[in-house]
């Protein structure tokens, strides 16, 4: 009997029809402390914030058709570990742009110090890498990288930076 008790309060029981039991008694209520509600909320806002990119018809998720469980896991797992490094990058840019107290250019051409990603990614649209290789060697030139990128670059590291640097194959 004492672990039929237990399951119920841990809300583990279920009855017959298969609905959670409830606890019975004064242990239904929730004590919880107004204050550090708001803070919640807003991380869950951070989160849905992430999910945005659902509705933009650039990705065309809505077009996917999965039928096997383990493919629709595959695609959620993928677009998890996406959105944490969406998080991770937009974070890593707006702490150094706060350590360093500088701005990058906003979106209607004010200056901010928490650029979105997908700005970013916008800023960098204009860049071409254009790479030949022959026989004897390769060249490798970087049209339409400004300043502006140059410095968003440097913001984000060396890991990112090393794919756009023109030192190591021609010279420059």
């Amino acid at each position: 009997m004492d672990d039929r008790r237990n399951q119920v309060l841990s809300g583990e029981a279920v009855n017959r029809r298969g609905a959670p039991t409830r606890p019975p008694g004064p242990s239904r209520r929730l004590d919880l402390d107004a204050d550090p509600l708001p803070a919640q909320y807003r991380n869950q806002a951070t989160v849905e914030r992430g999910f945005r990119f659902l509705e933009d018809t650039a990705f065309r998720v809505s077009e996917i058709f999965l039928k096997k469980p383990s493919r629709i896991e595959t695609l959620a797992m993928i677009t998890t570990l996406s959105l944490f490094i969406y998080s991770l990058t937009e974070f890593r840019v707006g702490k150094a742009l706060g350590e360093r107290n500088e701005t990058v250019p906003g979106k209607v051409r004010t200056p901010t110090r928490k650029p979105t990603l997908t700005w970013l990614f916008f800023l960098f649209r204009g860049v071409q890498v254009l790479e030949i290789t022959w026989d004897g060697g390769s060249a490798r030139t970087i049209h339409g990288l400004k300043d502006v990128l140059k410095h968003i670059l440097g913001l984000l590291g060396p890991a990112c930076e090393k794919y756009y640097r023109l030192d190591k194959y021609c010279g420059m």
